[in-house]
C-alpha cells in the first residue's frame, strides 16, 4: 500500500507529540495502545500498518462527528485529530473511559488544550452507562472506535448500543479482532446484514489486528 509523504508527516507529528507531551504522563506501564505494546513506552513497528489506517480512514470518510470508547492515553483520539481533513470547528470527538489509570484526565487535558476544537469531550465512566444516554439524546454518529471491554459480553454490548448511534454508512473501528472472539462478533454481525465489511485502502496488520465495518 502506497504511503504519502503526508501520512509520514502526520506519524512523525504525532509520534513526536506523544514522545514530548504525554510519555511522562503515563509512567513506565500504560494500557495497551496504539504506539507502544501493552505495559511499555517504547514505539512498536508493530503497530504502524493499524497508525496509517487511521490516517486513512480519516481520509476516506472525513467524519465530522466520531465516537471512542476506550481513551486510555488519547494516543487514537490524537491520531484522529491529526488527520482530520474538515475544519476543526466542524469536527466533534466525544470520548469514553472508565478512567481506572491515573493518566487518562491528564492526558486527554493536554490534548484538549493543544486542539482547542469545540466539542472535544471525555466522559469518565463506563461506556454501559454513557451510551445509552447517547442514545436516549438521539445522537448519531459518522466515525465509532470501538476499544473498551475486551470480553466477549463487553465487547458486544458496546456494539448493541453503537447500533443505535450509527446512521447509514456510519463506520466503525473494531479494535483488537486478532482476539478470534472479538473477531467473529464482527463477522455475527455482518451475517446479520446490519453491518458489512468497509473497503478502502487498508494496511494488512499482521498481529494487533482491527476491523472496519460500514452500517447498512
Amino acid at each position: 500500500m502506497e504511503i504519502t509523504h503526508e501520512d509520514i508527516n502526520i506519524l512523525d507529528t504525532w509520534s513526536n507529540y506523544i514522545q514530548k507531551k504525554l510519555i511522562n504522563l503515563i509512567g513506565n506501564e500504560p494500557e495497551g495502545n496504539i504506539y507502544s505494546i501493552h505495559k511499555t513506552t517504547k514505539q512498536s513497528s508493530l503497530m504502524i500498518p493499524k497508525q496509517y489506517n487511521f490516517i486513512e480512514i480519516m481520509k476516506a470518510t472525513k467524519p465530522k462527528s466520531i465516537l471512542e470508547i476506550g481513551f486510555n492515553s488519547g494516543f487514537s483520539a490524537l491520531l484522529m485529530l491529526l488527520s482530520n481533513t474538515i475544519q476543526p470547528s466542524d469536527l466533534s470527538l466525544t470520548c469514553i473511559d472508565i478512567n481506572i489509570h491515573p493518566y487518562v484526565i491528564p492526558c486527554f487535558n493536554v490534548i484538549k488544550n493543544d486542539f482547542p476544537i469545540s466539542n472535544l469531550n471525555l466522559i469518565t465512566e463506563k461506556s454501559g452507562n454513557a451510551l445509552p444516554r447517547l442514545i436516549e439524546n438521539k445522537t448519531k454518529y459518522d466515525l465509532i472506535h470501538i476499544d473498551g471491554d475486551h470480553s466477549y459480553q463487553g465487547a458486544k454490548k458496546d456494539l448493541e448500543y453503537c447500533i443505535d448511534l450509527c446512521k447509514k454508512g456510519t463506520i466503525i473501528i473494531f479494535d483488537d479482532t486478532n482476539i478470534n472472539y472479538i473477531n467473529d462478533l464482527c463477522n455475527e454481525y455482518i451475517n446479520k446484514k446490519i453491518f458489512k465489511e468497509f473497503s478502502f485502502n487498508i494496511h494488512e496488520c499482521h498481529k494487533y489486528k482491527h476491523r472496519f465495518l460500514e452500517k447498512l
